[in-house]
Order: C-alpha cells, then structure tokens, then sequence
C-alpha cells in the first residue's frame, strides 16, 4: 500500500444529507458592510474538510496539480416514491439543493485540505439521486490528480 503522501486518488463520504452553499450574507457594522458565511453552510464545508482529511491521512500531502472530482449526491427517497410498484434502485433526483450550489460546497470544504486552492479542479462530475428505499442519505466524493504533481 502506497503511503499517504503517495496518494494520486481518494474516495469519501459525506453522511447526512447534501447542502448547497448558502448565498452570501452582508451585514452593517457602523459605517462599513461586511460579507459572510451562514452557519449552516460554514458548519457543512467543516463536516466535508474532516471527512476529506481522513481520507487523506495523518501526514498527508496537499495536491498542487490539476484535479478531477466525481461527486455523487443521494437524497432520502420521500415516503410517495417508495411504493411497491417504484423501482428499488436509485432514481433522479430534481429537487433542493440545486447541483451547483452542492458542489460549491463540496469544492470549498476540500479546499486547503486536500488542494490547494478550487481553482485546480479542471473537471467535476456529479449527479444527484434518491437513493434506494433504505438507504441513508450521503455525498460520495472521488477526487484524483490528473498527470503529474507539481
């Protein structure tokens, strides 16, 4: 087995739910505006960094080169969609939270921890499904370094 810092692909995941990263926030301190994270959304990218550094490992080394990601989102199957004549497999998933905003999320949550900044990402797959009749809901991530390392 490869050590840590050999590493050139890992996978994840990410219990709980999927979340899109929340729209900026401002708010007025005296004569100035500020810009912020909601909790919600700051608490999520830090769930993601911990799941993404575990991945990684104790003495792992931040990827500087390019970067391809493949995230696939599973939302809890609503009680209307597990009647006996639906399908047990997964099936498309078109409701909240929106795909890019999930992937936002995703991205900034790895950033620093597994790349060093999510300008490096050259490629992103995802797709968003109810997963099947039983199962949890959760993000698999898979993210490798394309090429050569710098």
């Amino acid at each position: 087995m490869a050590t840590s810092y050999e590493l050139d692909e890992i996978e994840f995941i990410v219990d709980g739910p999927p979340h899109g990263k929340g729209r900026p926030r401002f708010a007025r301190r005296g004569q100035y505006v500020t810009t912020y994270t909601d909790k919600r959304t700051v608490e999520y990218e830090k769930h993601v960094s911990w799941c993404a550094m575990e991945a990684m490992g104790i003495r792992h080394q931040i990827w500087t080169g390019p970067i391809t990601v493949d995230i696939t989102f599973v939302v809890r199957r609503p009680k209307s969609k597990c009647r006996k004549k639906d399908p047990d497999e997964r099936i498309p998933c078109m409701t909240k939270p929106d795909i890019d905003n999930a992937i936002k999320a995703i991205l900034d949550g790895m950033s620093s921890i597994v790349y060093t900044d999510d300008k490096n990402v050259i490629r992103v797959s995802a797709s968003k499904w109810y997963g099947e009749k039983e199962e949890a809901p959760h993000t698999l991530v898979k993210v490798r370094v394309e090429g050569r390392r710098t």
